[in-house]
């Protein structure tokens, strides 16, 4: 017996997606992989299947959500039903520029525990980041603080404002062990002035503790960004706990939305901040087509004022609050458990094999990273793993970046355990460094 879940309805075109009955009757829970609690099927008491809310190849393990997901079907669904209002161009109304996006804007605050108006929609995460860097007022006197291996958009947004003010940037080293939180907090000090963390280290999974750091950085005075593209929703986050002054994330990775919307958010402290771009849309009263030429310099409330223009993307925001509203059916909870149990059974199986696995007491659980004892390999496993149809990524030169969601199954995660000891036993393509040029693209 099926339930049908409307997710989503576009212009007259109802976007919705089928799942058994038994699974919206919230079943019980039962330990699974390690000791984390699934969503069991009611009936076959088995861990649910997603797989069958996405068009996969059956040939394929795709364990690379930390890159980019494939879009569920209610997704796809979404994006041409937006692309078949585009044909009829005459039937586009107002509130195609504000009413869907109030939606997204409405579900992306509810996955991270904060008000609506502290929500601003922009591009990319580089547009929100240069948006804070250069509305924060830096001295010679002054540091901001990031890991040594944040991700390059972030790296260079801060080391422009630092040479344009005589800042220092400081890069706080990759630690040993994986703990970042306390790296970071012995590089806080009395100059430090800004504090740019993410919640999970984009290349092998270690953990941020950002209470901790927050607690720090509020005792200097600093202010504290977070970049959550590799963590939100898909682990929780919350503003309401953590405090940040800024949070910034990308749509398509975990988030299982399009490329080219991301979101900002912007605590109420700086709504007084300058926009990085000025549009109509921003305007108080840009829903009032007649008016435009009035050319009003009163903005939307709160975060708005710092959207991007072009905002309202007829294509892509429909396709964006799709896959938030299929996240907000399943729940961040819900997901960030099926993966951490899914990445539990993985990872004791690699050790089993002699692999090299960050510790469940370093990573934030969703995402899972392993070495070889010798890392001049790295390069040839990763292209016997993708001749074998698996996709995974190869970071740093070393970190086989393991990120399944909650489309991937557990005879997928036995299959690969069961490549993975087929290829370290033969070492067939370990010795083979011509073919392995390429490999790292992953």
């Amino acid at each position: 017996m099926l339930n049908t879940v409307l997710l989503h309805q576009i212009q007259g075109h109802c976007i919705k997606m089928r799942i058994p009955l038994a699974w919206a009757a919230k079943p019980p829970r039962v330990k699974f992989a390690g000791g984390v609690r699934l969503k069991m099927h009611k009936e076959t008491r088995k861990p649910i299947d997603y797989r069958m809310l996405f068009a996969l190849d059956d040939d394929v393990i795709h364990f690379n959500a930390a890159s980019v997901t494939p879009h569920p079907k209610v997704v796809v669904e979404a994006g041409q039903a937006a692309l078949e209002v585009r044909r009829r161009p005459w039937e586009i109304s107002t509130h195609h520029f504000s009413k869907n996006m109030e939606q997204l804007r409405g579900l992306i605050a509810k996955h991270l525990h904060c008000s609506v108006n502290s929500v601003a929609l922009v591009p990319t995460v580089s547009h929100g980041m240069e948006t804070v860097a250069r509305n924060i007022e830096l001295g010679s006197s002054d540091e901001v603080l990031i890991p040594s291996a944040d991700f390059p958009s972030c790296y260079f947004a801060w080391r422009n404002a630092c040479n344009r003010s005589g800042a220092e940037l400081v890069l706080a080293p990759r630690p040993r062990l994986g703990d970042w939180t306390e790296t970071i907090l012995q590089h806080i000090g009395r100059r430090t002035r800004v504090v740019v963390v993410p919640q999970t280290d984009w290349s092998n999974g270690t953990h941020f503790d950002l209470k901790k750091i927050r607690e720090a950085t509020k005792a200097v005075g600093a202010l504290m960004v977070n970049d959550i593209s590799q963590s939100f929703c898909a682990a929780p986050y919350s503003v309401e706990e953590i405090q940040p002054d800024i949070v910034l994330s990308v749509g398509y990775k975990w988030q299982l939305g399009p490329h080219g919307l991301s979101f900002m958010y912007v605590a109420p402290e700086y709504y007084d901040w300058e926009p990085l771009e000025t549009n109509w849309l921003d305007r108080a009263n840009s829903a009032d087509f007649t008016r435009h030429a009035e050319f009003r310099d009163d903005d939307l409330p709160g975060a708005r004022r710092f959207d991007s223009g072009q905002r309202s993307q007829l294509q892509l925001v429909p396709m964006a609050l799709a896959a938030q509203s299929f996240i907000n059916e399943i729940g961040v909870a819900d997901i960030f458990q099926n993966i951490c149990g899914l990445n539990k059974w993985i990872a004791a199986g690699l050790s089993e094999l002699g692999c090299v696995v960050v510790p469940d007491a370093d990573r934030t659980g969703h995402l899972l990273a392993f070495s070889l004892p010798n890392w001049e390999y790295s390069a040839s496993l990763m292209l016997a793993l993708k001749e074998n149809n698996i996709s995974l990524s190869l970071r740093d030169h070393k970190y086989f970046r393991v990120s399944p969601h909650i489309y991937n199954t557990a005879e997928e995660a036995d299959r690969f355990l069961e490549v993975m000891k087929e290829l370290l036993q033969s070492h067939m393509y370990f010795t083979s460094r011509s073919r392995a040029t390429d490999a790292a693209s992953g």
